[in-house]
């Protein structure tokens, strides 16, 4: 764990972290870009645990969009999977070139977001 993975996409591949809280639509707004449902979406807060790369091309340009689980304030985080979703969503923000912060638009920007 404590190794630098080697990044496996093409320099030129523009690669975006989608970042938000438990339960707002990022896994949704995966799926909308791609126009397909290719990762896993529910109502059950936790559903993702991992970052998941899910690569496509658009206009010639090739991108990874890259899923992230929803992170908390770190009081909040209590289980250790938890704790591994947190730090792999972190390690996701620093491999990508652009880092989307995903707000649920029906309660607007409450406390919890801006520490993301």
């Amino acid at each position: 764990f404590g190794e630098e993975e080697e990044d496996p996409y093409d320099e030129d591949t523009i690669r975006l972290s989608i970042i938000g809280r438990p339960n707002v639509g990022k896994s949704s707004l995966v799926n909308a870009i791609l126009g397909e449902d290719r990762v896993i979406v529910s109502n059950v807060a936790g559903t993702t645990r991992d970052a998941i790369d899910t690569e496509y091309s658009y206009d010639g340009q090739d991108y990874v969009l890259i899923d992230t689980a929803g992170m908390r304030k770190k009081g909040k985080v209590y289980e250790s999977t938890e704790k591994y979703s947190v730090l792999r969503a972190l390690k996701a923000i620093e491999r990508s070139n652009v880092v989307l912060v995903v707000i649920d638009a029906e309660q607007g920007i409450i406390e919890q977001d801006k520490r993301v």
